[in-house]
């Protein structure tokens, strides 16, 4: 059988553009509850809480930024080296997927903690109800990876 590695190109690039949608969207979410907590003179604007789901936000829109962007130069490099024909360098590149691979769970990962955590800004109960559901989406994420992928 014959690997046809233009669909790996083509799944990099999807992979990227989830990458850079979900990064732009937990760097969002981070700088959102920062910027409430700039506005305010209250000392304590900024609770614990509010804090992990800030720094959790922010860590987890690089990671899933670098893997967009691993993934994006991954599927140009691709490209280039099937037009030349040369399949020892499509395999060496695709031999380096863990890497954005690993990135995109980090990432992903970090956001449903964010989400867990920001319910717990303002009140226990919202914060079990979001840590729950935030479980409950990770655990989901972790079970597609598992059974997409090649883990």
């Amino acid at each position: 059988m014959e690997i046809n590695f233009e669909l790996y190109a083509q799944a990099f690039q999807q992979l990227s553009s989830i990458g850079a949608v979900l990064g732009g969207l937990a760097f969002t979410a981070g700088t959102a509850v920062l910027a409430v907590a700039a506005n305010s003179n209250a000392a304590d604007a900024i609770n614990r809480p509010a804090k992990i789901t800030a720094i959790s936000a922010v860590a987890s829109s690089i990671f899933l930024v670098i893997s967009a962007l691993v993934w994006s130069l991954m599927s140009a490099d691709l490209l280039r080296d099937l037009a030349a024909n040369d399949e020892d360098a499509v395999l060496a590149l695709l031999g380096y997927n863990w890497l954005p691979s690993i990135s995109m769970i980090l990432g992903a990962t970090l956001f449903f903690v964010s989400v867990g955590a920001s319910g717990w800004i303002a009140s226990k109960r919202l914060g079990v109800t979001t840590s729950i559901l935030a479980t409950a989406g990770g655990l989901a994420f972790l079970l597609i990876i598992k059974t997409f992928s090649d883990i």
